[in-house]
């Protein structure tokens, strides 16, 4: 489940605020293609690949690795549409989807020891990714309390959005038109970026040239964004 989160002028803020309850699910994609017959439950000896793999440089215990519940699929993965899921999923290789990615369970993480590519992503699940990711559109990462996003490679994107204000979301580098940072309240200079290029009904913002304004909402409102991403993601309207 996801923390409620929806972008607004300041004036309409507490409407949105309510417009969605604390626990409603963050699902962000349309003509979903199945993949649970691409899962199969994940045995000792996949979770031992993974730990053999991270080799220490990132904390596991938050990750759960000895829950029943994990599921994987062995080698190499292609999809040919849009995923979204909200169980504890390990891909033993590289993950490509000729689509979106909508993930949206904060206690189920992904594990992907290899590179993600996708469309768009928009994950609300904790992300531990070996390689990289590259996205075409949109990349929406979120991290949460014990569980923070880890990808060991770089964020490769044309626009990167960062909810880091609970806990970090690390990686390696990042190339992209923008990105936007949850915690950095102060930088203005790539919200106007993505006011830019982003469909302004994934905001609810106008373009906006007071710099206070422009702080005051990005601080009110960013974390709270997602909501409308995922409304456009589904109409395949991200961008202007």
């Amino acid at each position: 489940m996801f923390k409620p989160r929806i972008c607004s002028w300041i004036g309409l803020l507490p409407l949105f605020m309510l417009s969605l309850p604390v626990q409603a699910e963050l699902r962000c994609v349309a003509n979903t293609v199945d993949i649970e017959p691409f899962f199969s439950a994940a045995t000792a000896e996949d979770k031992q690949q993974v730990e053999q793999a991270i080799n220490s440089s990132v904390n596991l215990v938050p990750f759960g690795l000895s829950a029943s519940d994990w599921k994987v699929h062995r080698g190499d993965l292609v999809v040919e549409g849009n995923i979204e899921s909200n169980q504890k999923l390990i891909v033993l290789g590289n993950l490509t989807v000729k689509g979106n990615i909508s993930t949206f369970s904060l206690s189920n993480p992904w594990v992907i020891l290899g590179n993600v590519t996708a469309t768009n992503i928009v994950t609300d699940s904790p992300l531990l990714i070996t390689g990289s990711i590259n996205a075409s559109g949109l990349v929406f990462i979120d991290s949460y309390y014990d569980n923070p996003s880890t990808i060991k490679g770089s964020i490769n994107a044309r626009g990167i959005f960062i909810n880091d204000i609970i806990a970090p979301v690390v990686a390696s580098s990042t190339n992209s038109e923008f990105m936007v940072r949850a915690s950095d309240k102060n930088d203005t200079e790539n919200v106007k970026k993505a006011l830019m290029i982003i469909n302004p009904d994934a905001y609810y913002w106008g373009l906006i040239n007071d710099e206070d304004a422009l702080k005051e909402i990005f601080k009110r409102s960013n974390i709270r964004m997602a909501g409308n991403v995922c409304n456009q993601m589904k109409k395949e309207a991200l961008f202007r």
